[in-house]
């Protein structure tokens, strides 16, 4: 009781936080949602790309931060972390091993949606507690499992797109301060791992 009481005061106090950003427009793809179900039967696969429209140049220029944030059904953030994608480079994560294995609620679920806010990588580290802002070139797609005929018996792999969606500052706000939330009181749990890189 007493942590859910300072995770809304910290959530209601971000709201109101002046410079905190709104997602511009004309900045394509840089919030996407998906999810991955029927965990408990195996695994799905989130899979992220950077296509460079992001990059101003230069080498080592226009790595984007992924910033991840896994909730359960309930509504609730399980897990959040932020890995760095470098353009044309991709990233595969596990739902089970990367994204549901060290849940801050201590039971790994086994429906999640997940939200994805890309920034520009920075000389600071990849954060996904700050509030930066949105940038645009992430792509994301994966899998999921799906009952097959008949229903409850066996299980196909399908894929998932995941959907680009405005980012208000509200929501904003909220997904960055749950996560600061959990790297501050977690003691290590309910940090996701960035999987695969393929760069």
């Amino acid at each position: 009781m007493r942590l859910s009481v300072i995770f809304a005061t910290l959530v209601l106090s971000s709201l109101g936080y002046s410079q905190v950003l709104i997602l511009n427009p004309t900045t394509p793809d840089s919030f996407q949602v998906g999810y991955a179900t029927y965990l408990k039967n195996g695994d799905s696969t989130l899979i992220l790309s950077n296509s460079g429209a992001s990059d101003p140049g230069g080498p080592g220029m226009g790595n984007l931060c992924v910033n991840t944030y896994v909730f359960d059904t309930r509504e609730e953030m399980n897990e959040c972390c932020a890995c760095t994608v470098t353009p044309d480079g991709f990233r595969s994560m596990s739902a089970k091993n990367d994204l549901t294995s060290n849940p801050i609620t201590g039971i790994a679920p086994t429906n999640i949606i997940i939200k994805l806010v890309a920034t520009v990588e920075t000389a600071v580290p990849c954060d996904a507690a700050s509030v930066n802002p949105p940038a645009a070139g992430m792509t994301a797609w994966g899998t999921t499992l799906a009952p097959a005929p008949p229903a409850g018996k066996t299980y196909s792999v399908v894929p998932v797109i995941y959907k680009d969606k405005e980012l208000s500052q509200a929501e904003y706000a909220s997904l960055t301060t749950t996560c600061s939330f959990i790297f501050q009181l977690g003691s290590g749990s309910g940090i996701c791992k960035c999987g695969v890189s393929g760069d």
